[in-house]
């Protein structure tokens, strides 16, 4: 490193002055810095396997048609991953293992200006989750997709 640095001064470093050679030095001390701080930030190189996993999800029954299902690393080592449901189905890739699955649908009930009192307001939706939280924020979902073959599908009830 010592090297790159005497090499990427000027030929006219000791005739400068010393205000503008401090500012140049540091500008390209600075530089090389950054450099060497980013060389060991492109990640492992190692890929963890993966494995398919696709399904339905209904609620009471019915498809449904919106949100997201999260598939969690039980023991917190891993990657979380989740995947848009979409007419009650999904489809994503999981690290193998025991997984908690969370699953969200915040449902549209209507809606309304942002700022009421504002003329130019832009407007938001108001929702309101539709999936019982046994399923979501305290979710007792757990399936083991070691090995995964064919559908794995969620059949949710509100009771």
């Amino acid at each position: 490193a010592g090297f790159a640095v005497l090499w990427y001064l000027p030929a006219n470093f000791i005739s400068r002055s010393p205000l503008k050679r401090t500012s140049s030095t540091m500008h390209r001390i600075l530089i090389i810095a950054l450099m060497v701080t980013f060389v060991g930030c492109g990640g492992s190189g190692i890929r963890r396997s993966t494995v398919p996993v696709r399904g339905k999800i209904t609620l009471d029954g019915k498809p449904v048609d919106g949100g997201t299902v999260s598939f969690d690393p039980k023991d917190g080592k891993g990657g979380s991953v989740s995947a848009q449901i979409s007419g009650g189905n999904y489809e994503t890739r999981v690290e193998p293992g025991l997984k908690i699955v969370r699953i969200n649908y915040p449902k549209i009930l209507r809606t309304e200006k942002a700022y009421p009192t504002s003329e130019n307001s832009p407007v938001i939706d108001v929702t309101e989750e539709a999936i019982p939280p046994k399923y979501n924020s305290a979710s007792r979902l757990e399936k083991d997709l070691t090995e995964v073959s064919g559908s794995v599908d969620f059949d949710l009830t509100t009771q």
